[in-house]
């Protein structure tokens, strides 16, 4: 088995001349909730997505590393999934979340390196459910009687007209 980045009929996504490194990553996350006197309580595990890091070497002219990064361009701007093989393992349904480049000169040679950073896609089933309520358990709004909701408008106070702050400051006060 050879290493090689696969689009989802199968083709090649990517020609690239060799892969540098790859970095794996596999997580999970045990849940916990605080219970009595400070203790917590650890009740479930959620697996993050895997995300892959990946280093490729394109080699050659200018035209054939400029088309890669456009293939990349196109990876990452659409909802595709790709596939890694490496010797060790088969990935799929991964998906470019992005990446960069950088152009060096080795002994003469033009050398495009491209770091991909790949994320795990999990595909879930979702189901929608209609429910119908009969017309008889349905209320009218319109029906609702009138409630007593407290006093409307305004009321004018008696007496001199004072405030707090003009109790405190001594403005507005008679005399």
């Amino acid at each position: 088995m050879s290493w090689e980045l696969y689009d989802e009929d199968g083709g090649e996504a990517l020609t690239f001349d060799s892969l540098l490194s790859l970095d794996d990553s596999n997580e999970g996350q045990a849940l916990s909730e605080p219970i009595e006197k400070g203790a917590f309580v650890s009740y479930n595990k959620v697996d993050s997505p895997r995300a892959l890091r990946v280093e490729l070497a394109i080699q050659g002219d200018a035209d054939r590393q400029n088309a890669a990064l456009a293939d990349l361009d196109e990876l990452r701007e659409k909802a595709v999934k790709v596939a890694l093989s490496t010797p060790a393992a088969y990935y799929d349904s991964l998906t470019l979340e992005s990446f960069n480049y950088r152009r060096r000169s080795d002994a003469g040679a033009e050398l495009l390196v491209v770091e991909l950073s790949l994320v795990e896609v999990r595909e879930v089933e979702t189901q929608v459910s209609t429910t119908v309520m009969p017309p008889q358990s349905c209320k009218n709004p319109t029906s609702a009687g009138n409630q007593n909701t407290g006093k409307a408008g305004t009321e004018e106070v008696s007496g001199p007209k004072t405030s707090v702050l003009g109790n405190i400051t001594g403005v507005g006060r008679d005399g």
